[in-house]
């Protein structure tokens, strides 16, 4: 009989459950910020009211997390000096990644929107093993 302290993120089962879940977030991403456009109003041309409501979504799922961290009693050790290195990762690859994002998706079908987007998933696949050698682990310096 396992440990009941074991982590629960060890089951197999629940790793499926949360990995279907996320596929589940992740496409429905698309039609709900589509939706949103409409419920809002917000039009091609209101480049702030798309920022606005993606900093919503957002504010939400940081809620969200936040609360599940609390229940769980999860959290994650960050190192001083990673600190600022997380910071730009995040401006990078987050913040300026979803305002292209939102403003490309405002000027496509949803349709569309997601066929390129999962061509993503392919490029993931296929392009680290050119660079596979070259990159030696990054996140593990970076946690404590």
């Amino acid at each position: 009989m396992k440990n009941s302290k074991e982590n629960i993120l060890t089951n197999s089962y629940v790793i499926m459950l949360l990995a279907l879940i996320a596929c589940f977030l992740w496409g429905s991403a698309f039609p709900s910020i589509k939706i949103g456009y409409k419920l809002f109003e917000i039009n091609k041309t209101n480049t702030y009211g798309k920022i606005l409501f993606a900093g919503y979504r957002f504010l939400l799922s940081s809620m969200l997390i936040l609360i599940f961290c609390t229940i769980s009693k999860l959290s994650i050790k960050i190192k001083k000096e990673a600190f600022f290195k997380l910071i730009l990762l995040g401006v990078i690859q987050t913040f300026l990644q979803y305002i292209f994002f939102y403003i490309g998706l405002s000027n496509t079908s949803g349709v569309k929107g997601a066929i390129i987007s999962s061509s993503n998933t392919f490029f993931s696949v296929l392009l680290p093993h050119f660079f596979i050698e070259k990159i030696k682990s990054p996140i593990k310096d970076l946690l404590v």
